[in-house]
């Protein structure tokens, strides 16, 4: 069952804007994780903004849950030092994310 595994989620968030304006909501979306990765903001084209990114992201969200691992590599090297055997990993987000399980099964081992 679902409720009896833990949850991973790869997280990378989409523009600099709609992440400041989101930001409350995503350091409280993942409180029942066991643990989410958060990766650079995906830019579409936008302009950093001051203090919006995904280090400070990860560091702010909710009971230590967060993590920040830049790209999808840092995510695999995150989760091959901690997943288990009938763990789960969820990918949200937009950009490069949809390239981490192709790149998880080519560098896990």
């Amino acid at each position: 069952k679902f409720p009896d595994r833990r949850l991973f989620v790869l997280f990378q968030p989409h523009r600099y804007s709609r992440t400041e304006l989101c930001w409350g909501e995503f350091l409280i979306a993942f409180d029942k994780t066991a643990k989410t990765l958060v990766l650079d903001i995906y830019p579409a084209g936008e302009k950093p903004l001051p203090g919006v990114d995904g280090e400070r992201l990860a560091r702010e969200m909710k009971n230590g849950k967060g993590q920040y691992v830049g790209r999808c590599e840092g995510a695999c090297d995150a989760l091959k030092k901690t997943l288990k055997n009938g763990d789960v990993v969820v990918s949200l987000g937009a950009g490069d994310v949809n390239r981490f399980y192709d790149y998880y099964k080519q560098h896990a081992r």
